[in-house]
């Protein structure tokens, strides 16, 4: 039910959506081959990404199921001026780390997931110029959700602790960290659910 799946755009773009569908198995798959194929058709169409999640959004309330939904990321890179743009329809947190003053921020979702409301007015895309070291760092849920033996769930500050640990390295290197933290923190206990991640790097 987790997708991540970067698409190069004509006019140089990346279109960069991460996605989850609610529940597990075969069901959600097809959710979100969905979600992703009107992504993906939609932003080859047009670049404005407040109308392209707009139409996702729409298609997707018509045609799923009552309580089915996807928190989806939509986002747009530019390498040509080193800026990333995008909408949240309930998919978080997003942790955005800015090399200068060493700060980072966890950004909660813009809107509702997408699928519920028809029309719903989500906010116009973030912007946000990266300077050289400035990454975010995209998770679904399951990060923050798996369970160690004592019932404690590994949670948003270990998350930040270890994105901020890692803060240095690259990205290959951030998700590492962040699933080998998982690892030792979970121990035996099986994993219940995806852990789907995607780092966003000026270099």
């Amino acid at each position: 039910g987790d997708c991540f799946d970067p698409l190069s755009l004509p006019d140089g773009q990346l279109a960069l959506p991460l996605a989850d569908a609610t529940g597990h198995g075969i069901g959600p798959a097809l959710i979100m081959t969905e979600c992703r194929a009107l992504f993906h058709a939609l932003i080859t169409v047009t670049p404005d990404l407040a109308d392209v999640v707009a139409r996702v959004n729409n298609l997707l309330e018509a045609d799923l199921p009552d309580g089915k939904f996807v928190t989806a990321f939509f986002g747009l890179l530019s390498p040509a001026d080193h800026t990333l743009s995008w909408i949240s329809a309930g998919q978080a947190p997003l942790f955005q780390y800015h090399a200068r003053s060493g700060q980072l921020l966890e950004l909660p979702a813009g809107g509702v997931p997408a699928g519920i409301v028809a029309d719903f007015p989500y906010d116009a895309p973030t912007r946000w110029a990266m300077e050289p070291g400035d990454f975010m760092v995209l998770v679904t849920d399951g990060f923050l959700e798996c369970t160690n033996a004592a019932g404690e769930q590994f949670g948003h500050a270990r998350l930040q602790t270890v994105i901020h640990a890692h803060s240095a390295c690259g990205s290959a290197d951030i998700i590492r960290g962040m699933t080998g933290a998982i690892e030792a923190f979970v121990g035996n206990q099986p994993q219940a659910d995806d852990l789907t991640a995607l780092v966003v790097r000026r270099r």
